[in-house]
């Protein structure tokens, strides 16, 4: 009995202290704008390609556990490459697209990610088919840092979307 109760007031203690990664749901500003539906005008950030079977004969040959990821350090201004689009009235949507060929899925992390009340960040391929967000203000932390989870594929579209006349004007900083 004693030990169903030490194992419970640890896993209490435990989930307490995981960061959820909160999703807002929704579908990004752009699709509800016919002139906007199209991706093939949002600047591409190409990531360095990997050497899959080098890296494969690393870990064969050195005893290493399969790798899950490779982390490249990056320093993207989200607002600065991406395209921006002024929706009258309403406000901005940046959007761009980050690749690498032989990915088999994408991690983004935000060395700083802080944003305004109504603004939103949206994840997604080409076709709509995966779609991640909408991350909001509660997504923001103390550390102002965002990791969002592992998108299939190997490109993801970021869009950004800030109403007019924010509290602040919103910072997304890709650190990897």
């Amino acid at each position: 009995m004693l030990r169903i109760a030490l194992f419970s007031i640890a896993s209490v203690l435990f989930l307490g202290n995981l960061n959820a990664q909160i999703a807002e749901g929704g579908t990004p500003h752009s699709t509800s704008l016919y002139s906007l539906r199209s991706t093939s005008s949002v600047p591409v950030i190409h990531l360095e390609k990997l050497d899959i079977e080098k890296l494969r004969n690393e870990e064969l040959h050195n005893n290493q556990p399969c790798r899950f990821g490779i982390y490249k350090d990056t320093l993207i201004d989200l607002k600065s490459k991406a395209r921006v689009d002024v929706i009258n009235g309403e406000g901005k949507i940046w959007r761009m697209e980050i690749r690498n060929e032989t990915a088999y899925s994408l991690q983004v992390t935000f060395n700083r990610f802080v944003i305004p009340e109504g603004a939103e960040l949206f994840f997604y391929n080409e076709d709509m088919t995966l779609i991640a967000g909408a991350f909001t203000k509660r997504n923001m932390r103390d550390d102002l840092k965002f990791v969002v989870a592992d998108f299939r594929g190997n490109h993801v579209i970021l869009e950004y979307f800030e109403p007019d006349n924010p509290e602040f004007e919103g910072q997304l900083l890709i650190g990897s």
